[in-house]
């Protein structure tokens, strides 16, 4: 090299040859050339800042800090020597310094990934979980080069714990990356889907896991469930059936397999089904209620009933346990033990006025929606001109806990169209105090709703006939009496009859989303299906 070069670009030389030096750890030849350049020019802070690592390297802090204080001088936004100081404190455990450092590091050059991933670590040291992790992502988003498959996994657990979805993503596919054979990134991004709700994605991943890894009890059990979601019924107990290989005496997938069987109107292998989880979980609640409904539908109340007091004897606050008493003791003609059920199980869903003013019903197909409604229908609470419009009215459990809940302020009403109100409408509409609020029309849905004004309602709720002709004719008429941005709610959304096919209530509200031109926002879609004009 000609030294005859301008000193300062000769400087420049003399420090990318002390970086090389110091890259192949030959750190005597590294000091030489950094005083060798000092001499030339002491004001070019990349050589104190080199000096300062080569006396770090050496462990010899109190040199390696005098160099960065003096590049610091020379330099004040020198990003890289607040890092290296960081790590000098860090290593002393000198944690707050080091932190001080490490966020004048980031102040002075936001996109220095180790600084963001040395910073995380002491956050960590000194439990500040949540910035540190936060952090974490950070550095290994800029910089993915730096975690390592262990890594990746670790801090995709702990967003997804957060529920922090995209960076949990964002590590799982790294660490699939980073080793293409380890099942964990697999089974996990699996877990996410399914969160998710993106069944067909969580198919795909967990197939992958048990690919990798075929004695993954959990991989089976997810794959078999996010085939159920897809009423892919064959592929989920197939997977249930293989979870249950790799381990006997887990109750999941049996009762899992029992409510496919369920859901298939198959009512004796459900409840043989039920039975053999109960064997291996016999105080869990929830399979003893499940069983009360497989009995239910093979009208043996008795055997119905005491699995529902079984479930309410292992957990006395279950409120479906109750409702489920209810309309089982109804069915047997006990009705007073039947309202009181009814009764506990609202007091539990948080209707207290259910009990404090008494309301008569034997039976319950509402109140498991009340979560629902609440979300759906919340913005007309206590809203003055408030309209609701319900079709199919029973004993009036939905229209009174409108009357309690939505429809309070003095001047809201609501229109209920029945083709015969039961004798329980009128006597528990009167318990509400606000009967005057209320209109009865009598007669078949089609014909009265053509009378009614369009644009007037704020919220329909549609649970008359199951015939999907009739529904789709409800929801037609319905939607020219809904306001723009009023709420429209079905019911028995997933109501099949295999007995009577045209009892369909799903069909004839598919048709009805298929018929209507305009765009429509789905609020919730279950049993019942909440949309928003």
């Amino acid at each position: 090299m000609d030294s005859s070069l301008n000193p300062k670009t000769f400087v420049k030389y003399l420090y990318q040859q002390a970086n090389y030096y110091l890259a192949h750890q030959q750190v005597d030849q590294a000091l030489s050339v950094c005083l060798a350049a000092l001499n030339l020019d002491p004001d070019y802070a990349p050589i104190s800042k080199m000096l300062g690592v080569i006396w770090q390297v050496q462990e010899d802090f109190e040199q390696a800090e005098f160099w960065y204080r003096k590049a610091l001088k020379l330099q004040p936004n020198y990003a890289e020597v607040y890092g290296n100081l960081g790590d000098i404190y860090s290593q002393k455990q000198d944690w707050e310094t080091a932190i001080f450092n490490y966020r004048k590091a980031i102040e002075c050059n936001p996109n220095l990934a180790v600084v963001y991933l040395n910073l995380a670590k002491v956050l960590m040291e000194i439990d500040q979980q949540y910035e540190g992790e936060e952090l974490w992502y950070k550095a290994l988003h800029l910089e993915p080069s730096l975690g390592t498959f262990t890594d990746y996994l670790n801090l995709g657990n702990r967003m997804f714990q957060k529920r922090e979805i995209n960076p949990a993503i964002f590590c799982y596919q790294n660490a699939i990356q980073a080793n293409p054979n380890g099942y964990e990134p697999y089974h996990n991004l699996g877990e996410v889907y399914m969160q998710l709700q993106q069944w067909d994605k969580a198919i795909q991943f967990y197939s992958q896991a048990v690919e990798r890894n075929n004695q993954m009890f959990a991989s089976y059990l997810g794959l078999g469930n996010a085939n159920k979601q897809l009423n892919k019924w064959e592929n989920a107990i197939h997977c249930y059936q293989r979870a249950i290989e790799l381990s006997p005496t887990a109750y999941l997938p049996r009762f899992q397999i029992a409510e496919i069987k369920l859901k298939l109107q198959q009512w004796d292998e459900a409840i043989a089904c039920y039975q053999d989880a109960l064997k291996l979980e016999y105080k869990n609640p929830f399979i003893y209620l499940s069983l009360s409904r497989a009995y239910s539908y093979q009208k043996q109340w008795e055997e119905a009933i005491a699995a529902s007091q079984k479930a309410l004897l292992l957990s006395p606050n279950l409120p479906h346990a109750h409702t489920h008493l209810g309309n089982f003791l109804s069915e047997i003609g006990e009705l007073e033990t039947a309202i009181q059920a009814h009764q506990k199980s609202h007091h539990l869903r948080g209707w207290n006025s259910s009990l404090e003013k008494d309301y008569r019903f034997t039976k319950d197909w509402f109140s498991v929606n009340i979560p629902n409604w609440e979300k759906a229908l919340s913005a007309f609470a206590d809203c003055p001109e408030i309209q609701g419009l319900e079709i199919g009215s029973f004993q009036g459990m939905s229209a009174c806990w409108l009357l309690d809940h939505i429809l309070t302020h003095a001047t809201a009403k609501i229109t209920c169209i029945d083709l015969s109100f039961k004798p329980e409408f009128d006597l528990n509409i009167t318990k509400t105090g606000v009967a005057e609020k209320v209109t009865k029309l009598e007669g078949y849905s089609q014909e009265i709703l053509a009378t009614l004004t369009h644009n007037t309602y704020n919220f329909v709720y549609i649970d008359g006939c199951h015939l999907a002709s009739v529904v789709l004719q409800d929801a037609l008429l319905s939607w020219n009496l809904l306001k723009p941005g009023g709420i429209m709610i079905f019911d028995d959304y997933e109501y099949r009859d295999p007995e009577h096919p045209e009892e369909d209530t799903g069909k004839g509200i598919d048709q009805f989303l298929k018929t209507i031109s305009q765009p429509v926002k789905i609020l919730y879609q279950a049993y019942q299906l909440i949309i928003q004009k």
